[in-house]
């Protein structure tokens, strides 16, 4: 029988004080929304009404009026950022138990069904995740191999792939598989051809089809074509063992539909559900609810949204499927949130007026209290052009801060993610601190360009062009004359140009001052080129990184953004690596012609750490949910902001016609989530004349406000001098420079966001500049081919007792399959994958021998304990291996897998004068983290489970008992470790090993942190 955590009740509880200290805060619709913890309930929230509240206080009422237990409770939202949100205010309320609530997107829920159940799973599971890129290319491939008219033009037979590749997502947000498309287009052309009049009976034109039927039927014929792409590329996708991003709902959808114990398992598991921000929900998302609360007629689902804040139709969320609900549910309870407690009410009044001038009545929001308002909430303001549009933003803003306003309470809001590139040379002008928090494509940024440009010109050694692009790096430190002097005497040959710039003679010869410096960029690059012919992209990315000295430039320049930039793009390599096993220098160069050729974004999102104490931009779609006091919309003229030109080249079942009244309602509604952000004041702007030159008319939505406003026209404000803010930087430049304000306040957001965890901890106490780089600041590093061997043989763990514990007895056979699926999957040469193959069958089959079957079924694998917060600053994070249960009171057994050689007793518990006692702090850390995170746990002991066998062949485990004395010398230990990274006193800590790698890079030297690096 499964085990589950019901068979050993649920203790914990929520303090009625706490409760009731938020509950008595709530307007009488919010009590109501809170106390409707029974049956289906619509709750429509506007801008500013305390949503969030209401959602985590119903959960906590929850808890505190019925039997319900934290795990069965599943609350979903749309983002990440909503659904941390979301725990983070639960965990303010309730505590510990928060964790246990399942709060997550509707895709990370899915993911964890699939992770939970993968039998039911085969397509996906063991399957490669794909990115769009990689979608890109499959479909690439196959219109190559397809006869096709009207997706393949003659000018560009790939014109039409990202539209295509577009399209199908649209249709699996959408919960339509390929047949089902394809009776669909048979369907349109059937409703097509019964149209009247469509063809000419006379004239000239007789028996032609008329000029207004003619855009319907070149759609229609493209949607045929499209339908046999699609079933083609699911067949690939198959065959190829991937799938995609949107195919992991499809599956689940298909799972439960076909398979009654599974959706009979989740809903015995979930007994109440919740909805964030239902308005953005799509078809399938809604099919995913409907099936799960599908056991009652009135279930206990709980939906919170706007329709007037419905804006991302472009992912498949409709008005149509946020008012499918009610139509499901006719007796569900409709609350109204009226109440905002965000914005003044001259500007709800304004926001009301624009949402009502286009999509009809709705209930008007009443401010809570309207603070004493300086100046009115609402201006707009024509400028004579972008640029002085710009600038004048730039300087308000500055003033503002002269002011007293905090930089992180100013937001400036624009429609398209290009509108920024205008404003930001201005903020620098003007010192004003900002973020860009719009999703950033980092191939686009100077570091990622500089290192591109360099592993081109690895790639492609002895090419003259893109060789001497890399020769006038800043980090070969070739002055521009020598290079000028070296293309001079190579007359264009790039044979001669390598001969040239291989000898310092001929160098000096040509009269080049410093010959070495070229020889040794030239002798650099051949060594990549030869390396990046036998090794994998990983090691070649990792050695260029560091040999070049552009890792250690870029620790040293202050720019923990570039840091950020090159960390995603060493994220993105290791991907490639981990998918595709052997992949090569040259495949990832081809990869990011794809990714330019069909302009996909290599995205990249500034961090929580990055954005503290500086203006916000980003578009209006980034900023719902968001606030802010003071809200600058740049850009609102017609055609920008309204009044926009869309093509659609296919008839989707969701689509309307392009410029349609959907459209523009959509960017109606837009504008008002951009003005319903602000607290105290907004202020509207556009150029009246393009970079161009032509008269530009405001937006309609001005229009809509003129009852509530002017249009002021003004010149831009006169330059000021640069003075005062200025623009921070990240400096841990070496020790003999202590960390500014600012520096410092990065690390400890870092160390905040981040959290401690039991590797972390043992990092820092071997070294504490260890732990800045790896830990902390996450530089880029290539992963030893043993911790890629452990993570075959945990996954293989992880799975086979899966099944354990649901009381089957895999065979032997099943682990050691399972064990080599899973090393195949690691990026291995084929001679390590022989080699490690071979060691990881002996030690599992010896393994399996000797404990088979002994172990205990009441279990929990990869148990993740989300956080602990041991103080405010203090959060304990990890992942426990295995959990054994070892009686009905909770008693437990924490256990945790261990390759390689195994160690005494004495070298666990650091008593030997090699050893550092990391293991057993493990064990003692999971004491903690697991007793603090609930009640319901009592670690008795923890346990070293060695998978690998003593020279003799013997299999050991070591087992501890946990004391109460330890977790408290443990925790005295991690309160001091926060401490001095909390108050930066950890920088000028080093571990006094002069061969640590971690050390010599603090202070400045150029050193490997390949997998041997020491420390």
């Amino acid at each position: 029988m499964p085990f589950c955590f019901a068979a050993y009740g649920y203790n914990g509880g929520v303090s009625e004080y706490t409760f009731q200290q938020y509950y008595r805060r709530l307007n009488p619709s919010q009590r109501e929304a809170v106390d409707a913890v029974e049956g289906t309930v619509m709750v429509i929230a506007g801008p500013g009404t305390g949503k969030t509240q209401v959602l985590t206080l119903r959960i906590a009422n929850i808890l505190r009026r019925t039997q319900a237990t934290p795990d069965s409770i599943l609350a979903l939202t749309f983002t990440e950022s909503g659904a941390h949100a979301m725990r983070q205010r639960l965990v303010q309320i309730i505590g510990s138990p928060a964790y246990h609530v399942t709060v997550a997107t509707f895709h990370g829920f899915c993911n964890e069904i699939i992770r939970e159940y993968p039998e039911y799973f085969p397509r996906v599971i063991g399957a490669t995740n794909i990115t769009e890129a990689e979608q890109v290319a499959l479909v690439r491939d196959i219109l190559a191999s397809s006869r096709l008219r009207k997706l393949k033009p003659s000018g560009d037979e790939f014109y039409y792939v990202r539209h295509i590749v577009e399209a199908m997502n649209e249709l699996k947000r959408e919960d339509i598989a390929p047949d089902e498309f394809g009776k669909i287009v048979a369907r349109q052309h059937k409703e097509y051809l019964a149209i009247p009049g469509r063809i000419h009976e006379k004239g000239p034109y007789r028996g032609k089809v008329k000029a207004k039927f003619q855009k319907i039927e070149d759609r229609l014929a493209r949607n045929e074509e499209l339908a046999k792409v699609y079933r083609l590329y699911q067949k690939e996708l198959a065959r190829r063992r991937l799938y995609d991003y949107n195919d992991m709902i499809m599956e689940v959808l298909t799972a439960l539909r076909s398979n009654g114990d599974l959706l009979a398992a989740l809903q015995e598991q979930y007994h109440y559900f919740l909805a964030d921000e239902h308005q953005d929900a799509n078809r399938a998302q809604n099919h995913l609810l409907e099936l799960l609360c599908s056991f009652y007629d009135d279930p206990n689902l709980f939906l919170v949204g706007d329709e007037k804040q419905a804006i991302f139709r472009f992912q498949g969320a409709s008005l149509e499927n946020f008012s499918y609900f009610l139509s499901r549910y006719p007796h569900a309870k409709v609350i109204h949130l009226t109440t905002s407690y965000r914005s003044p009410q001259p500007l709800l009044d304004a926001a009301h007026t624009l949402i009502s001038a286009g999509l009809g009545k709705h209930v008007p929001l009443a401010a809570h209290v309207s603070p004493g308002l300086r100046e009115p909430p609402l201006r707009v303001v024509e400028f004579p052009s972008e640029e002085e549009e710009a600038r004048a933003v730039a300087a308000a803003i500055r003033r503002r801060l002269k002011e007293g306003i905090a930089p992180s309470e100013i937001a400036i809001l624009y429609r398209d993610n290009k509108d920024a590139a205008q404003l930001t040379p201005f903020l620098r002008e003007y010192q004003v601190p900002f973020v860009v928090e719009s999703e950033e494509d980092i191939l686009g940024t100077p570091v990622a360009r500089k290192l591109v440009l360099l592993l081109e010109a690895v790639a492609m050694f002895g090419s003259g062009e893109q060789f001497i692009h890399a020769l006038h790096l800043p980090e070969f430190g070739i002055e521009a004359a020598d290079i000028f002097l070296l293309l001079a005497a190579a007359g264009g040959n790039p044979r001669r140009l390598l001969t040239l710039a291989r000898s310092e003679q001929r160098l000096r010869d040509c009269g080049v001052a410093h010959p070495q410096r070229i020889v040794a960029a030239t002798k650099k690059l051949g060594k990549w080129h030869s390396l990046a012919q036998v090794e994998n992209l990983d090691i070649v990315l990792n050695r260029v990184l560091e040999e070049s000295g552009l890792l250690a430039a870029l620790l040293h320049s202050g720019s923990m953004e570039d840091m950020e930039r090159l960390g995603r793009l060493f994220d993105e390599a290791r991907r490639l690596v981990e998918n595709h096993k052997r992949y090569t220098l040259e495949e990832f160069l081809r990869y990011l012609e794809v990714l330019r050729v069909h302009r996909i974004p290599l995205q990249r999102e500034a961090g929580e750490h990055l954005r503290k104490g500086k203006v916000r931009l980003m578009t209006a779609h980034k900023a719902k949910g968001r606030e802010f006091d003071y809200v600058y919309i740049i850009g609102a003229y017609d055609g920008h902001w309204g009044g926009r030109k869309s093509r659609r080249f296919f008839l989707l079942p969701t689509e309307g016609s392009p410029g349609s009244v959907a459209d523009e309602d959509e960017e109606r509604r837009l504008f008002y989530v951009a003005l319903t952000r602000a607290r105290r004041a907004v202020q509207i702007s556009y150029a009246r004349v393009s970079p161009e030159g032509r008269e530009r008319m405001p937006s309609r939505f001005i229009t809509d406000l003129k009852d509530h406003i002017a249009v002021e026209s003004r010149a831009a404000a006169p330059a000021e001098e640069a003075a005062g803010v200025g623009r921070a930087r990240f400096q841990i430049a070496s020790p003999a420079t202590s960390a500014n304000a600012y520096s410092m306040s990065i690390l400890r957001e870092l160390f905040l966001t981040q959290g401690l965890s039991v590797t972390a901890l043992n990092n820092y106490l071997r070294c504490p500049r260890l732990y800045l780089y790896v830990n902390l600041l996450r530089v880029p590093r290539v992963a030893e081919k043993t911790q890629r061997y452990g993570i075959a043989v945990h996954a293989a763990l992880r799975t086979f007792f899966d099944r354990y514990r649901e009381g089957q007895n895999p065979p032997e056979e099943f682990l050691l399959d399972l064990f080599w699926r899973h090393l195949q999957r690691q990026p291995f040469s084929p001679e390590d994958l022989a080699v490690y193959g071979e060691r990881g069958r002996v030690a599992l089959s010896g393994y399996y021998r000797t404990y088979f079957p002994q172990w205990h079924r009441a279990i929990l694998n990869e148990f993740r304990v989300r956080g602990v917060q041991l103080t405010p600053e203090i959060r304990l994070v990890g992942m426990i291996d295995k959990i054994e249960f070892l009686d009905a009171a909770g008693s437990v057994n924490v256990v945790d897998y261990k390759t390689g050689v195994p160690r005494s007793r004495r070298a666990i518990e650091g008593t030997t004068k090699s050893s550092r006692g990391e293991y057993k702090r493990q064990l003692v850390f999971y004491k903690l983290l697991l007793e603090r995170s609930s009640k319901r746990y009592r670690v008795v002991s923890g346990e070293i489970d060695f998978v690998e066998p003593t020279k003799s062949g013997k299999y050991r485990k070591e087992r501890f008992l946990l004391s109460a004395e330890e977790v408290e010398d443990l925790e005295r230990l991690v309160r001091e470790v926060a401490t001095e990274i909390l108050s930066g006193e950890f920088l000028e800590k080093s571990c006094g090993d002069p061969r640590c790698s971690f050390c010599a890079l603090w202070e400045g030297k150029q050193v490997s942190l390949l997998p041997d690096a020491t420390c």
